[in-house]
């Protein structure tokens, strides 16, 4: 039986260290590398707490420019935007950046899923390559070093 749903690809960035704020500029990053290629993103945070830190972030990070954003779960007017929320929308988007321990659940609503792993995440993390695996997605891992 062919499967018609599009599977995610994943990519697992490996910190080399726990710091959560070095896992929250990397999603910065991302989202911003995926804004100037005209994407939609969305930031999944754990708690409202991490959204409300990340929606700080993006209006300073990465410095030399500002990535248009909204916090909260409305669908907004414009497509080419940033979104962060502590729950995943009932729409699609292109990118997603999970922040949290839980694998997505409907990995085929996005083309990419970026997942940012600390050392002390590990257990989780293994989890989430084996769910996205199962589901026959394309996963990479990568490792930053943050210096």
């Amino acid at each position: 039986m062919k499967n018609d749903i599009e599977l995610a690809s994943v990519s697992f960035y490996q910190l080399d260290r726990v710091d959560v704020d070095a896992k929250f500029k990397t999603a910065c990053r991302l989202a911003s590398q995926a804004y100037e290629r005209a994407k939609t993103v969305f930031i999944l945070t754990a708690k409202e707490e991490d959204s409300k830190r990340i929606d700080e972030l993006l209006w300073e990070f990465p410095p030399d420019r500002f990535i248009p954003h909204i916090h909260g779960a409305e669908r907004p007017a414009h497509q080419n935007l940033v979104r962060v929320h502590s729950e995943l929308p009932d729409d699609s988007h292109y990118v997603l950046i999970n922040l949290t321990d839980q694998a997505v659940a409907i990995a085929g609503k996005f083309e990419r899923i970026f997942e940012i792993v600390m050392p002390n995440e590990s257990d989780s993390a293994r989890a989430r390559h084996n769910h996205y695996e199962q589901l026959n997605c394309t996963v990479q891992h990568h490792t930053i070093k943050l210096g």
